[in-house]
């Protein structure tokens, strides 16, 4: 007897929602994601644009 049968049909749904708090609504992300642009400080046109690719 299985303590909470009804645990198998609810896996997807699981998967989804760590998916989804791993990298669609995930504020640290976001606000990491954010910075990128303030931090990108370089010294040459080249470092530049190999930071923009």
């Amino acid at each position: 007897i299985r303590p909470y049968p009804e645990m198998g049909k609810h896996q997807p749904a699981i998967i989804h929602e760590f998916i989804k708090g791993l990298w669609e609504e995930n504020p640290v992300l976001i606000s990491l994601l954010g910075l990128c642009p303030a931090l990108a400080v370089t010294n040459s046109a080249i470092n530049g644009l190999a930071m923009g690719l």
